[in-house]
Parts: C-alpha cells; structure tokens; sequence
C-alpha cells in the first residue's frame, strides 16, 4: 500500500526533504503539498521537492486550496477528506505541519483530530522547530485525545441539516420518517453537543462549523 507524507507548504522545500531523508519515503510512496493559491515561489519550492523525490521513484502532488483557506470550515473540510482518503489508501499518513500558511496548518491539525476513529490510527502528526530543525511528533494519544461526538441515530439526522439547511422540523421529521417528538429531542441533544443552533419562529435548525467538518457531508 505505500506511505504518504502531506505537508503544508509555501515556498520552503527545506523541511519537506529532510522529512522524506528522515522516513526513507521511496518507490510506491506519494507526497502531498497542500498550499493556498501556488506563487513563483511554491511552483520553484515544488519542482525542487519533484526532482528530490523522483530520484527515490515517489510521486509529488500539489494540492492547492486557493481561496478556500480563507474560510477555515471549507478547509478544515477539505482538508479532512484528503487525508481520510489517503488514510484509506495507504498503510501510514505523515502529516508533516513545518511550513506554509499558519491557517493551512491549523486547517490540517483540525482535520487530524475530527478524523474518523478508523482511519485516525494511521496519521502520525510530526513538525520541525524553526531554529534546529529538530523534529518534533505529536504523541498519538493527543491526537486520540479529542474523540468526536458520537451521534448514533441522530447522524441521519444531522447529515440532513449539513446538506439542506433551514428546514422546518416538521419539514425535517418528513424527510426522515420520524415522529417530530423524536426530532426534537434529536436536536436538542445535538445542541448540547454544540452541532445546531435552534433559532427562529417557527424553528429552523441550523449546522455549526463544528458539524460541517464532523459529517463532511457538503
């Protein structure tokens, strides 16, 4: 199944080398390069890295989120289906948070925690401190620290809300095949859960940023 090594990235190729030096990254390996809108600078940086990497038969991806990172839900959402789907497809996922823009890198770590139980056992989170460059890895028990909520029944529902957005609860219960009393009692744990607000007349539940990066479902 190979490894895949994602980074944040701007224009430093510095800390993207010595990771795959560091891990042996080689022949049926992938490196992502997550960055904003690419620069001159960050297509130089990525050639750079592409040459390195080739040299070992590993394959280099930029992923650039352009004006995505500007909205920290949209990214952290981007970024959690990336690396849930590398997670999938490789035996181990090195997210490497050394360089790029700082929102990218919060994005990323954000995206590592609201990760899946299934899949978040294979992402090893790991940086390089600026002034030796000594690498630096977040224990995975940190990481697994910060479980996500566990909805059971009310995914469903909170899917709908993620996906269509300001319905009635009538409305809700409908689409669902539930009595509106279930619904209710639905969201209100959903709101003490911190994943919908319950405002307006009559009430029209809408999806905290917290639910959009927790179901990734729009």
């Amino acid at each position: 199944m190979g490894r895949a090594l994602v980074a944040s990235f701007g224009f430093d190729e510095k800390f993207v080398v010595r990771a795959i030096i560091r891990h042996g990254i080689g022949g049926g390996d992938l490196v992502v390069l997550v960055t904003a809108t690419p620069t001159e600078k960050t297509l130089s940086a990525y050639k750079y890295v592409a040459d390195i990497a080739g040299k070992v038969d590993a394959r280099v991806e930029l992923y650039a989120l352009g004006e995505k990172v500007y909205d920290f839900t949209t990214l952290a959402v981007e970024a959690k289906k990336l690396l849930t789907k590398l997670a999938r497809e490789y035996e181990r996922v090195t997210l490497l948070l050394s360089g790029g823009m700082r929102v990218i890198v919060l994005g990323l770590y954000t995206a590592a925690l609201a990760l899946p139980e299934e899949v978040k056992e294979k992402i090893v989170v790991e940086l390089d401190t600026e002034d030796r460059g000594v690498r630096v890895e977040i224990p995975r028990e940190v990481v697994e620290l910060f479980k996500m909520p566990e909805l059971g029944a009310k995914r469903q529902l909170l899917e709908l809300i993620v996906r269509e957005p300001g319905q009635t609860i009538e409305q809700l219960a409908k689409k669902l095949g539930k009595d509106e009393s279930t619904v209710r009692r639905q969201l209100q744990t959903l709101a003490e859960q911190k994943l919908v607000k319950l405002d307006g007349r009559p009430t029209k539940p809408q999806p905290t940023p917290a639910a959009k990066i927790l179901v990734d479902r729009w």
